[in-house]
């Protein structure tokens, strides 16, 4: 994004995002399962989770990604609770190298203020006024690259990525790119 308004386009884009990614986050798609995982779920002596043998009462459920449909394999019917609850796969990263220290003072108090005329949940994990460690607006967590990688290009980043890493940005007609802003 280019120009005076580039920062209310970005957070427009970051917007339509966790917008488009929220729906996703929403479809449930049902288990799938192979004769093999058949054979493992009838076979399985412990949870997925706690590791935990399974007793003669217990439930044991086929547990699953619901984003992809994979059978994960069998849990106890409180730990697939339980780690539902951990809203696994319902976060974005979005990853902006140096972000912590420069680049999110541009559109950061632009960003949470439409987060809070449009009822979108977000939080700040802050290390400053004006330095944040990680925030998160919607399903979209923003970490800062630099904090978590040795130094090196996004570019260089980006090639670590396999097709298989970025299957379901793929599956919805995204691309992991590098972009500049502004």
């Amino acid at each position: 994004f280019i120009g005076l308004d580039s920062a209310n386009q970005f957070v427009n884009q970051l917007l339509k995002y966790n917008s488009k990614f929220t729906k996703i986050f929403k479809i449930k798609k049902p288990i799938i399962m192979t004769e093999e995982d058949e054979t493992n779920f009838i076979n399985a002596k412990k949870c997925y989770y706690c590791e935990n043998p399974f007793e003669e009462a217990d439930l044991k459920i086929k547990d699953h990604d619901h984003l992809t449909g994979k059978y994960r394999g069998a849990s106890h019917s409180q730990c697939n609770l339980n780690e539902g609850k951990g809203n696994r796969n319902q976060f974005v990263s979005v990853i902006m190298y140096n972000n912590s220290k420069y680049d999110n003072h541009l559109f950061i108090k632009k960003l949470l203020n439409e987060c809070y005329i449009q009822n979108i949940n977000y939080s700040v994990l802050p290390r400053t006024d004006e330095e944040y460690i990680s925030y998160t607006v919607g399903c979209l967590r923003f970490i800062d690259a630099f904090r978590f990688f040795t130094p090196c290009s996004l570019e260089t980043l980006g090639k670590t990525l396999s097709p298989a890493d970025c299957k379901i940005l793929t599956e919805h007609n995204l691309k992991p790119i590098k972009a500049t802003f502004p």
